[in-house]
């Protein structure tokens, strides 16, 4: 899951009091490595297909398809009631 300077996974903009941390960034990531470990063998035969469905979920998903060591696809789907900002000429951003 990419490369980072130390063990401590927590994002410099949290690395402030924001009170106990109940799960750890480093349980966090390792835990999606054993899901992607896990994924790997049970689908072994017939890779998976990732759907995304909520707007924050994409973080997640990301991280455990890089630790599925297999082809696998996937689709991110959107709300038809999300509030759709107006597209500027070349923006991917919707």
């Amino acid at each position: 899951m990419g490369s980072h300077p130390s063990n401590d996974f927590t994002a410099l903009w949290a690395q402030h009091d924001l009170g106990e941390v109940v799960v750890s960034a480093k349980e966090v990531h390792d835990r999606v490595l054993e899901l992607g470990r896990q994924i790997t063998v049970d689908y072994a035969k017939n890779p998976p297909l990732l759907v995304c469905v909520l707007k924050g979920a994409i973080n997640f998903m990301s991280d455990l398809m890089r630790a599925i060591e297999l082809p696998v696809e996937s689709i991110s789907w959107r709300s038809p009631h999300t509030a759709r900002r107006p597209r500027r000429a070349g923006s991917c951003a919707s």
